[in-house]
This record gives C-alpha cells, sequence and structure tokens, in this order.
C-alpha cells in the first residue's frame, strides 16, 4: 500500500478530499497535518474516529517520520510552507494551487487574480520543492470566469478549491510510486502575498472606476478586512451592487441567523 501524508486546513473541501483519499483501498493514511483549526474542528474528529494521527506542530513531523518513511505527500488547502527537511520524509510531494502557475504564485491569488482583470482561472498540481509555487507542474484545470455569477474573490476562491479537488482526484487514482506523471518546467510568473493585498484596501476614488469596482470585487472575502475609504481617519467599508445583491438572502425576514445587533435578545419570535 501507498502511504500517504495530507497537509490541509480546517475547511469543508478539505474534508472532503481526504475522505476520498481514506476510501482509496491501495493508500495507507499515516496521518494529517492540520495547517488552520477552527472551533467545528470536522477533520480532526473525522481522523480521530478512524484513529488516524493528527499533527499541528511542523516539528512532530520530523520526531515521528524518518527519512523517506512516507510514500506521498498530499497538500491540499494547507497554509504551511513545507521546508526540505520536512520534504526528505517523503519519497513524493504534490501540493494543489488556487491558482494557474507560474503565473499566480503565492497566497490570496483569487483576490489578486479579480483585481489583476484576469478572464480565465485555474487549479495546478505541481510536484513540490523548497520553493514557494515552484516545482514542476504537473496538471493544469483552467475555466472562464464567465462560469460564476458574482466574481469576487471569495467566490472565485471557493470555486477553484472544487476545481482542484477534481484534479486530486486525477492524481490519487493514477499516482504511481515507481512512476513520475509527465511533468514540466516553467520560469517567471509572480509572487502575491497578503501584505500586497492588505497595501492596496484603501481606495483611491480618482482611480478608474473599472479599476475600483475590480478592488472592491476582489477584496470581498469575508470574514477579513474588505476594500475602504477613509474620513477623517474612520473607515467606511465598500461593496458593489453585485455584492449587496448576493447577500441579502442572508437578512431575509425570520432568518434565525441574523445577528441583529442584539436585539433578539430583547423580544422572542
Amino acid at each position: 500500500m501507498i502511504k500517504v501524508l495530507y497537509f490541509c486546513k480546517e475547511c469543508d473541501i478539505a474534508l472532503k478530499a481526504l475522505k476520498y483519499i481514506k476510501k482509496q483501498k491501495k493508500y495507507a493514511l499515516q496521518g494529517c497535518f492540520i495547517s488552520k483549526t477552527d472551533k467545528l474542528k470536522k477533520i480532526e474528529k473525522f481522523l480521530l474516529k478512524h484513529n488516524v494521527k493528527v499533527f499541528f506542530k511542523i516539528d512532530d513531523l520530523k520526531q515521528h517520520f524518518k527519512e523517506k518513511e512516507i510514500d506521498l505527500f498530499l497538500s491540499f488547502t494547507n497554509t504551511i510552507i513545507l521546508e526540505q527537511n520536512i520534504l526528505d520524509i517523503s519519497k513524493k510531494a504534490i501540493n494543489f494551487h488556487p491558482a494557474i502557475l507560474p503565473d499566480f504564485k503565492g497566497v490570496s491569488t483569487s483576490s489578486h487574480g479579480i483585481i489583476a482583470g484576469i478572464k480565465q482561472w485555474g487549479a495546478s498540481a505541481h510536484y513540490m520543492d523548497a520553493g514557494i509555487d515552484t516545482g514542476n507542474i504537473i496538471k493544469i484545470k483552467k475555466f472562464s470566469l464567465d462560469d460564476l455569477s458574482v466574481k469576487t474573490g471569495y467566490n472565485l476562491s471557493h470555486y477553484t478549491w472544487l476545481v482542484a479537488f477534481k484534479i486530486l482526484k486525477y492524481i490519487v487514482k493514477n499516482f504511481d510510486l515507481k512512476k513520475d506523471f509527465k511533468n514540466y518546467k516553467t520560469n517567471g510568473g509572480d509572487y502575491y502575498s497578503n501584505k500586497l493585498l492588505n497595501n492596496i484596501k484603501e481606495i483611491d476614488l480618482n482611480e478608474n472606476s473599472d479599476i475600483i469596482k475590480r478592488k472592491i470585487m476582489g477584496l470581498w472575502y469575508p470574514p477579513f478586512e474588505c476594500a475602504y475609504v477613509k474620513v477623517n481617519e474612520e473607515k467606511f467599508y465598500l461593496i458593489t451592487k453585485e455584492i449587496l445583491e448576493e447577500i441579502s438572502s442572508l437578512y431575509e425576514y425570520n432568518n434565525p441567523k441574523i445577528p441583529m445587533g442584539g436585539a433578539q435578545k430583547h423580544y422572542k419570535l
């Protein structure tokens, strides 16, 4: 059996991918590293139910596994950079990236893509090396942004991970420890970061209206801070008509999820 170690963060699509891997008879899940958790801890609960080792600290991997003890690393939604001494634990390592490589490396790529005005997007799978999203590319699955009715950074990110899951199924189904996938090296592309994103959140109203709209749409990624303007040092946050229409359903009458600013404490529905 192929010994696999799974790297992810706590989210529904990562759990879906984990369950898919667990069902495959040719794989023996040796553990899971969770890089970012939440209150629900769905993945952690699933792993404990199936007696699978859970890791939260990267150094624990070095203590638990020997060099080349694992056959395959699968990194899906993982937010931690894996250095070479960690990669050495595995014979092969594959990462799934929510953007087209090598053009959009790094993080928050869906937001950067919307802001850049891209018309086509996609997900990538690549072999991992010590760099950030620099390993040889195995597969890219592209799609048109017309697939999204409301083109925000949030929506694009979530849709892209659904596409990445399709690539993961292909990788898991066809992986052969003795034979590499066809892959190719690419150069160029840009690296994107959260710091770069934070630097453009304040909107200059003198900018072109199309650029302003792209920024508002791209920076819409709840619960994180979105685009804003400052008046007397106070921030006023911005949305578009499309975003307003999308979230308006959350405020339908009698929706129990509406926070109501604490008003629900004073009366019963």
